[in-house]
């Protein structure tokens, strides 16, 4: 039976190329069973390492912005409740990603309205029998 016994989760700000699998050496470094020399395993039994480089390769714009409609909503809001101005970057609100369908818009005007039931239903409706 296999278990983890020990996690490490390293955030590097821009690293440069290599740094990360640096990091990665290092903190695998404090287990020494995983350092020792030759694979001698002080305890007998041995152990394992795996090393997981999640670098991005580039910077990636955000995603999982409001549409416009409800960030503009926010937006006046916070100016009415007089609340200190924003520094607002672009892009400050959501936009297509791809290419969707009558059907996906209207799915998603469903759910903003609370009626994601209603699409539930539907796709019921589409089910085949095995």
């Amino acid at each position: 039976m296999a278990s983890c016994n020990m996690m490490f989760v390293i955030q590097l700000d821009r690293p440069a190329p290599g740094q990360p699998w640096q990091a990665l050496r290092a903190a695998a470094a404090f287990d020494p069973s995983v350092s020792a020399a030759e694979g001698e395993y002080p305890d007998g039994r041995g152990a394992s390492v795996m090393l997981i480089n999640a670098r991005r390769e580039h910077p990636y714009l955000p995603v999982s912005l409001p549409r416009e409609d409800f960030m503009q909503k926010a937006l006046a809001r916070w100016k009415e409740l007089s609340l200190p101005a924003l520094d607002l970057k672009t892009p400050w609100h959501g936009y297509p990603l791809s290419e969707w369908t009558e059907e996906n818009a209207s799915e998603a005007e469903l759910a903003v309205t609370g009626r994601y039931f209603d699409t539930g239903n539907k796709l019921a409706k589409r089910r085949e029998g095995t």
